[in-house]
């Protein structure tokens, strides 16, 4: 097994989605997972923190701050 911790960062410059850029900096987070046998990739499993990154574009509201 090979597990690879993904982050990416950009300005959101350009349409994604039909959602309006607004020149903010987002950032996406993920994680990969890759099974290898005898030296050959057999499986792949992903995923990715699109809620957030969805938040960090506008397109869905941020979750309420909590007082502290």
């Amino acid at each position: 097994m090979v597990v690879t911790r993904l982050r990416g960062r950009g300005t959101f410059a350009g349409e994604i989605l039909a959602i309006a850029p607004n020149g903010k900096v987002v950032e996406i987070t993920g994680i990969s997972i890759h099974r290898v046998v005898n030296g050959k990739l057999v499986e792949h499993w992903a995923n990715a923190d699109l809620l957030g990154f969805m938040q960090q574009l506008g397109a869905l509201p941020a979750p309420a701050e909590v007082a502290g």
